[in-house]
């Protein structure tokens, strides 16, 4: 949903993945803001390495599946990610591919049949994820959401103050395509829990901008929000959508086998089982 931690992820991506496609769905803000984000995510990377080949664009869904779901204020001053999702930093010298956006479902047809083995990494709401999985076709899906109570340090969540206080962003955006996936589609999960386990002091963050080129300037330029944000909360910079990216491309981490049951206000229980069909990252190598 193109936050600036989605930001932070897709750059991460970008650098250690073959990224096929990005869509473009809801969450941090509404679609055609997420489709500009991804955009200039795309362009300024682009920028920095010319030679880059950049993913297909294609817009997703654009709303939850879910009657009960969080609704974020028009001009909610403690957003983390600001008004336009990108730390609100306007589009001074950059140069924006001029892209048009594709089939959503007939672009992922398409990619699964030519690379089986091709992941579906979600970090943001998983109400496109649900709609591939009600197509019946094949998902090899990881994802950040989900806040289990087995891990420590144990913390209800993040959307306390949208009346979901024991859940999650990503998946309180559409609990019930979260739901679903869960009951039939093997999954890779990063939780909350574990992106507290994994936050970045002020040094270690500004570490991923050294001698980083217009890609690290853009981050920094657009983290800005972020880090004010965690400085009024006294928290550290808190990773999230990044830490699933890493998992895909390193597969350095401890993890347990189970199944996750949703409640109606977005809480998540995990129940460990060695059949289960889901797993959750327990431990990853902060350092790498």
């Amino acid at each position: 949903d193109a936050g600036i931690d989605d930001a932070l992820a897709i750059f991460c991506a970008f650098k250690y993945c073959n990224v096929k496609a990005i869509s473009c769905t809801y969450g941090n803000c509404e679609q055609q803001k997420v489709f500009q984000n991804v955009k200039r995510i795309v362009s300024v990377y682009k920028q920095q390495h010319p030679d880059f080949q950049p993913p297909i664009i294609c817009l997703s869904s654009s709303c939850s599946l879910s009657k009960v779901q969080p609704v974020r204020p028009p001009n909610d001053e403690l957003n983390y990610h600001g008004l336009d999702g990108l730390g609100n930093v306007p589009i001074v010298d950059e140069c924006v591919l001029d892209i048009v956006p594709q089939d959503f479902i007939l672009t992922y047809t398409t990619l699964i049949a030519e690379f089986p083995a091709m992941a579906f990494i979600s970090i943001g709401p998983l109400t496109a994820a649900s709609i591939l999985s009600s197509l019946n076709l094949p998902i090899n899906l990881f994802l950040m959401g989900c806040c289990f109570d087995i891990l420590e340090p144990y913390a209800k969540g993040n959307m306390g103050r949208f009346g979901f206080p024991n859940a999650e962003h990503n998946l309180v955006c559409d609990v019930e395509a979260a739901r679903e996936l869960f009951k039939k589609q093997n999954t890779l999960v990063v939780d909350w829990n574990l992106c507290l386990q994994n936050l970045l002091n002020k040094n270690e963050y500004e570490n991923l901008h050294f001698q980083s080129g217009k890609v690290g300037l853009f981050h920094r330029n657009v983290s800005q929000w972020f880090l004010k944000r965690c400085n009024e909360d006294n928290i550290d910079f808190c990773c999230c959508d990044s830490l699933i990216v890493f998992c895909n491309c390193f597969c350095e981490f401890e993890y347990l086998n189970g199944e996750i049951e949703i409640q109606e206000d977005g809480k998540t229980v995990f129940n460990e089982s060695p059949n289960g069909n889901c797993q959750i990252v327990t431990k990853i190598d902060k350092q790498k």
